[in-house]
């Protein structure tokens, strides 16, 4: 099954989260994400630095941790592709068309979705896409 991973999903991996092997995993046998995956995450490892949860070295590293990554086992796909639906989704479930994206690309690669995110979780179920463990 492809996987469409999310931010909450990455970040947890890179930043070694309880759990974090699942979705260590999940990135070796290959998964797939929207562009937005590398700002969203790159803001979220930033926020982690800011808020003293991890150092600046370990941001640093977990940066070329992802980039290293995107050259190998993340598949990017163009947002565009999907924005219509994804912006469906939004306005229907209550989410923002940044979270909805991942939704859309899921539905358009009939793959399931790889996050920590309740509302996103929660909408993956309203939408039928199957929720993979992180």
């Amino acid at each position: 099954m492809t996987v469409v991973i999310d931010p909450s999903a990455l970040v947890a991996y890179l930043l070694e989260e309880s759990g974090f092997e699942k979705i260590r995993d999940l990135i070796a046998a290959g998964v797939d994400s929207p562009a937005l995956l590398v700002m969203e995450s790159s803001n979220a490892i930033l926020e982690a630095s800011k808020n003293n949860r991890i150092d600046r070295e370990a941001a640093g590293e977990a940066i070329q941790v992802m980039l290293s990554l995107l050259e190998s086992n993340i598949t990017i796909h163009d947002e565009a592709d999907v924005l219509e639906n994804a912006f469906d989704i939004a306005a229907d479930h209550g989410l923002t068309t940044y979270d909805s994206i991942y939704l859309a690309l899921a539905k358009k690669l009939h793959g399931g979705l790889a996050s920590r995110d309740r509302r996103q979780i929660e909408a993956s179920k309203a939408l039928e896409i199957d929720i993979v463990p992180t």
